[in-house]
């Protein structure tokens, strides 16, 4: 084989790498929206008593609430319920910390911070995912859905109105993401 048809090859090798390599993206890309999707759904659709175990349920109580923040070019979103389990769904990468119970009381902090805000939260049907300049907490309660939205750009600077919601679901998922960093380890299989 002469050096020009060793180039032609290697030019082919190339080319087929590179186009395998965008059409695994693209997939693994929809399976990461698929996963992220639908860890957030639990939230909204699984029924409180099913969500929380056994524990009596008040009717209009606050079971849990949901923080929905444009990071960058993705999404995070941050769940605390009563029972005090925290979890973390990020968006494009499709990695999820679920169900923790490492930060119960800072869970329980942000839910109960979120039952301050019923009184003042606009009762919805749907939990869209905001545009990328906003930010959206999800209040559950027993018999319906509300939700506070505040400016992304402002709560990040403190000026905020929903302040001290974005404060406790930002304490929770830096707890999470603490506790993840941390934890000890699984040694790869040889």
């Amino acid at each position: 084989m002469d050096a020009d048809s060793l180039q032609l090859v290697l030019y082919l090798l190339m080319g087929c790498a590179a186009l395998g390599f965008t059409a695994w993206r693209k997939r693994r890309e929809k399976a990461n929206l698929a996963l992220y999707e639908g860890l957030r759904e639990i939230f909204y659709t699984t029924a409180p008593e099913d969500m929380l175990g056994s524990a009596p349920l008040q009717p209009g109580a606050v079971v849990g609430v949901a923080m929905d923040w444009p990071i960058k070019d993705t999404q995070a979103t941050v769940i605390a319920c009563t029972d005090g389990t925290g979890s973390i769904y990020m968006k494009k990468q499709g990695s999820a910390i679920c169900g923790a119970y490492g930060a119960a009381d800072l869970a329980r902090a942000f839910v109960a911070e979120a039952a301050r805000w019923v009184d003042r939260a606009e009762k919805v049907d749907a939990h869209p995912e905001p545009d990328p300049a906003t930010v959206y907490f999800y209040i559950r309660t027993t018999d319906a859905l509300y939700r506070v939205s505040d400016s992304a750009s402002a709560l990040l600077v403190g000026k905020g109105a929903a302040e001290p919601l974005f404060a406790a679901g930002n304490d929770l998922m830096t707890a999470l993401f603490k506790m993840a960093d941390t934890a000890e380890k699984v040694p790869e299989q040889a």
